[in-house]
């Protein structure tokens, strides 16, 4: 599914969706256990068996996409909050200019 363009508001609030998914504890069981499946996988398959090695790998690759998609939205997160706050800090200085006169805003 592609990603519509969001507002900085949008990408904060995903941001924090994207935290609280990842900070579960059901989530962090259910991490470990694929982790720990993964692994079991990996150690039990013939090296011979170059179908199920492949198979573990992209089993592996597509977890950690998963992962790195929800930690890059918590990213996206981050950096509209910050570009934000350098907006509201650019909007105070021109209202301080606007009221105190420009030597005074800066």
């Amino acid at each position: 599914m592609q990603q519509k363009d969001l507002t900085p508001e949008e990408e904060i609030s995903r941001a924090g969706e994207a935290a609280r998914l990842l900070q579960s504890p059901i989530f962090l069981e259910a991490s470990e256990h694929i982790q720990s499946q993964l692994k079991q996988l990996r150690e039990r398959a013939p090296i011979s068996d170059n179908d199920m090695m492949v198979r573990i790998v992209l089993m592996e690759q597509l977890w950690a996409r998963l992962l790195d998609y929800l930690k890059n939205a918590m990213t996206s997160g981050d950096f509209a909050r910050n570009t934000l706050r350098a907006r509201e800090t650019a909007l105070e200085r021109v209202k301080q200019s606007m009221k105190y006169g420009l030597r005074n805003a800066f």
